[in-house]
């Protein structure tokens, strides 16, 4: 029965207050597949008073199927027309919910319907090969600190499209130890995946979940609770750091503990060989290199290092700068990121030069042990030395008078201090071109028919810093009129 009452009341559609809220294209009223096996929440809007004779009575449809009614006292609460609906058809799709209202006066108003919709169809994984796609250097090999490193500590996969994606849909991926464990890493809103359909797996992460075969796997929901899970990937992780170990270098005859160790010059006269230990610490791609002295001076040098294990040679011409001396010896590695990574480092003392057997200043106007000074020209007696092991451009000469003056008194002058030897003299020998010579003036003063010492000195690294002895064995003539 229709009244003017009814006709004049004005109705607002039921509302469905655990549905999901609105999403873009979406459809209103959906359900959370998460609530389905629950009642479903149904609220009535309060309308205006009218009808007055008795109580009113809510009913409530499914698809216009009666499913609930209730008759409310005539006091009632807005939280009377709260109702939880059980038992409905909640098949896939859409669904037609609307009330009414049977007034104390009989008369029967209609709420305005509704959609409410059910969402049982999950993301279409089928369509694809739904798995995660890896870099094919991991999927082949192994993900290695190494790698991880080189790659901003993060391994990241690809996540291919898939049948029916939506906006809400969410993606959670997954780094399990064993298989089926669900480990979870992390989860995002699929658009919001930067950059696009890409997941990132946290070095940290991985480290920390240990070496071994590890399964990597994600899972797609719908915006309405709908899932579906990717298959499994096996990957072979060995990503715990390994301890960078960069031992002594060592040098075939040195003797001696620990980072001093000496070698004498004479097992050095052929150039020496470092090698780099076997245990070093050398991963692919990196750069390495060893040290000899300081590169760029004088007896310095840098060579390329292939791998653990190399055997390096170092010249002669390089050796000689340090005899008598102690030389830095390393190694360094520089690592995919530009860091240089220091071996410890040997110091090495190369001894014994006398061992080189150096040989005596000559002198063509001494006859046996004497010099006839009436023999020796204006310009003064020439001198040479015959070439020495370890001979090298860069060295220089000093040589020095030591006797006693004509007045009994001690005469130590140099006659030649700084001198370079020449490339041209290497292998020949030195003073063969008449340019090395005792003044006559000098061997004037010197007291005659007393013994007088020619002694010459090596400045090894060409420096002028003199050892405290002769290098060469003296001539020692007795200067006679």
């Amino acid at each position: 029965m229709r009244t003017l009452d009814s006709e004049s009341l004005s109705l607002l559609p039921a509302k469905v207050p655990d549905a999901l809220p609105e999403l873009g294209d979406k459809p209103v009223n959906l359900l959370p597949t998460a609530l389905l096996a629950q009642p479903v929440r149904v609220c009535i809007p309060r309308w205006g008073e009218s009808g007055g004779l008795g109580p009113p009575t809510v009913g409530i449809y499914w698809d216009r199927v009666r499913v609930h009614e209730v008759t409310l006292p005539p006091d009632f609460a807005d939280e009377q027309l709260s109702f939880e609906l059980e038992s409905l058809q909640l098949s896939h799709g859409s669904h037609r919910l609307h009330y009414d209202i049977r007034l104390g006066n009989t008369s029967v108003v209609d709420g305005p319907p509704v959609e409410v919709h059910v969402d049982l169809v999950p993301p279409d994984l089928d369509q694809t090969q739904a798995r995660l796609g890896f870099p094919p250097e991991v999927v082949t090999g192994e993900v290695t600190d190494d790698y991880l490193t080189s790659h901003g500590d993060r391994l990241q996969a690809v996540v291919p499209q898939y049948g029916g994606q939506a906006p809400g849909d969410r993606i959670d991926w997954y780094w399990d130890g064993q298989l089926n464990a669900n480990e979870p890493v992390d989860g995002s809103l699929v658009a919001d995946l930067s950059p696009a359909m890409t997941v990132s797996f946290p070095a940290d992460l991985i480290r920390a979940r240990g070496d071994g075969p590890r399964f990597a796997h994600y899972q797609i929901t719908d915006y309405a609770g709908n899932s579906a899970r990717s298959e499994v990937v096996q990957l072979a992780v060995r990503a715990t750091p390994v301890p960078r170990v960069l031992p002594l270098p060592q040098v075939t005859g040195a003797v001696g503990s620990g980072n001093r160790q000496t070698l004498k010059a004479v097992l050095a006269a052929n150039g020496i060989t470092v090698k780099v230990h076997e245990e070093a610490v050398i991963k692919p791609g990196e750069q390495a290199r060893l040290l000899f002295g300081t590169p760029g001076e004088t007896g310095g040098l840098a060579l390329p290092i292939s791998q653990a294990g190399a055997l390096l040679p170092i010249g002669s011409e390089t050796v000689a700068a340090h005899l008598d001396r102690t030389v830095a010896v390393r190694y360094e590695v520089i690592d995919a990121q530009g860091g240089v990574h220091l071996s410890e480092v040997l110091q090495l003392t190369l001894t014994e030069s006398t061992g080189l057997n150096f040989p005596t200043v000559q002198c063509s106007l001494v006859d046996g042990t004497q010099l006839s000074l009436r023999r020796v020209p204006s310009g003064g007696a020439e001198i040479t030395l015959a070439a020495w092991r370890l001979m090298t451009d860069y060295q220089c000469l000093m040589v020095r008078i030591n006797g006693v003056d004509s007045a009994g008194q001690m005469l130590d002058e140099a006659v030649v201090s700084g001198r370079r030897v020449q490339a041209s003299e290497v292998g020949v020998g030195v003073g063969y071109a008449h340019d090395l010579l005792i003044p006559r003036a000098l061997l004037s003063r010197l007291q005659l028919n007393m013994p007088f010492y020619v002694q010459a000195y090596l400045s090894f690294d060409g420096s002028e810093q003199w050892p405290p002895t002769p290098t060469f064995k003296d001539l020692v003539p007795t200067l006679v009129p």
